[in-house]
């Protein structure tokens, strides 16, 4: 019998733990960016990708009022915001600006694709990722950048400098 009630607390006691963890449970709010060499010619190929729940928050920061990740303009205005949180310099110090190609919705994501022609790889160039850090305060962008068989990660994160992962 004292084996019965030990085991049925025990129980009892994992459950609300489990519980307790779903509850607190929420979504990491990350914005990820893949940088690749796409051929050659030097054409780097730049695609972001946004959880549509903090598109829809952004979109609301810039006055939308009911934004709908389906509208082709909405989509357009997140695009346009996106481009001026991210930046992309030259090793001289230039600023260099990525032609912005278009975005789509895509299940909970959407993406935003750009592409810069350049003769220097894309690890020649540095980074900045702030997008989303004034909507939370949490906010982790990772900008990936592919080159050849190796990955070079960075992190940004509002609270601290950029860091090579």
């Amino acid at each position: 019998m004292r084996n019965s009630y030990l085991l049925t607390m025990n129980w009892l006691a994992l459950t609300l733990c489990f519980s307790s963890m779903q509850a607190t449970a929420h979504r990491q709010h990350h914005m990820w960016t893949t940088i690749v060499q796409a051929d050659a010619r030097g054409l780097i190929e730049i695609s972001h990708r946004i959880h549509a729940k903090d598109a829809l928050q952004v979109l609301q920061n810039l006055g939308v009022v009911r934004p709908e990740l389906t509208s082709i303009k909405e989509l357009a205005q997140l695009a346009l915001y996106l481009e001026s949180t991210f930046t992309v310099t030259d090793p001289s110090g230039q600023l260099t600006l990525p032609q912005l190609i278009g975005s789509e919705l895509e299940g909970n994501f959407v993406f935003i694709y750009q592409e810069l022609v350049s003769n220097l790889a894309p690890n020649e160039y540095s980074y900045q990722s702030s997008g989303l850090m004034e909507v939370h305060s949490d906010q982790v962008n990772y900008v990936q950048i592919h080159l050849h068989n190796s990955i070079q990660t960075l992190e940004f994160r509002a609270t601290r400098n950029p860091t090579a992962l």
